[in-house]
């Protein structure tokens, strides 16, 4: 009886020492599988953590490049109202310019129309006084005759 009961308890030893191996083993497999998930979950993250770093660094260059644009606009908007500043500016100067350019026009025609009276003024003058030269050649020319025709007289007589 002993030896069956040895034998029985040697066989559900058997049997626990055998569920405990697989259970052992399930364990096993099951810790196997959950390092692996681990595993896969750190890469997982870190690669997560990657892409996060990189749209971190995508998004600090937009915001440069939006900065920087955002600095141009600033740039031409302060250009464009320089530019326009001058632009009034020199509307004004040419309106005065075309203001004097009128006044200078009109001061030449003035002075055009003077010069043209007294043009005409000595015209009328100069025609006088070559009237007034021709009547004294004549005179002249016909004092001339009569002292030669004096001279005459005297040196027949």
């Amino acid at each position: 009886l002993e030896k069956k009961e040895h034998v029985h308890l040697k066989g559900l030893f058997a049997g626990y020492k055998e569920k405990a191996h697989l259970e052992k083993e399930a364990l096993r497999e099951k810790v196997r599988t959950y390092r692996d998930r681990a595993l896969r979950s750190e890469e997982a993250l870190e690669s997560v953590s990657a892409q996060l770093e990189s749209r971190r660094v995508k998004m600090k260059e937009q915001e440069e490049k939006e900065e920087a644009l955002i600095k141009r606009v600033d740039v031409s908007t302060a250009d464009q109202v320089e530019m326009s500043d001058a632009i009034v500016t020199l509307k004004r100067k040419l309106y005065l310019a075309e203001e004097k350019k009128v006044e200078f026009e009109d001061d030449l025609k003035t002075e055009k129309s003077k010069l043209k009276s007294r043009k005409e003024i000595s015209d009328q003058q100069v025609a006088r006084l070559e009237s007034k030269c021709k009547q004294l050649k004549v005179s002249v020319d016909s004092l001339n005759n009569k002292l030669q025709e004096k001279r005459k007289e005297l040196l027949s007589r």
